[in-house]
């Protein structure tokens, strides 16, 4: 999709290969639906968020 090529790079110019948070964007939800389409076809994978137990 159009929208998810504008995206991925958008997030390879600004970040490369640093992780990056969705409330980087302008517009939150096409950032949402790019997200989802990139992971579909593999290009980004999920950073799982890590905590310690208490």
């Amino acid at each position: 999709m159009k929208t998810s090529r504008a995206f991925f790079s958008e997030v390879e110019r600004r970040f490369g290969a640093m992780p990056f948070t969705l409330r980087a964007f302008e517009d939150e939800k096409k950032a949402r639906m790019g997200v989802v389409e990139c992971a579909k076809h593999e290009l980004l994978q999920p950073f799982n968020v890590l905590y310690e137990k208490e």
